[in-house]
């Protein structure tokens, strides 16, 4: 008898985006929301423009492309309450 060794492990699929030509990595383990860009978050949330300017820097420095709704507000909280010039 052959033993199959069962994989439980989360795996990552490299999945490329229909809009743009990046690869962009996606877990096994999902929440089940839908991961947005920072444009939409920006749009649902009502952002103004100059602090766009300076969330989207932010997270182009962090790496992030996208996330879904409550990890936006997480990253967008920690955006807003860091010191100034920090």
């Amino acid at each position: 008898m052959s033993k199959k060794k069962s994989s439980d492990k989360s795996k990552i699929n490299i999945v490329r985006s229909p809009i743009s030509s990046k690869e962009e990595n996606i877990s096994k383990k999902d929440d089940g929301l839908p991961k947005v860009s920072i444009t939409v978050f920006c749009r649902v949330v009502g952002i103004k423009s100059d602090q766009q300017a300076g969330f989207r820097y932010f997270a182009s420095q962090k790496g992030l492309t996208r996330l879904s709704i409550p990890e936006w507000e997480k990253e967008y909280y920690i955006f807003k309450n860091k010191p100034i010039g920090g």
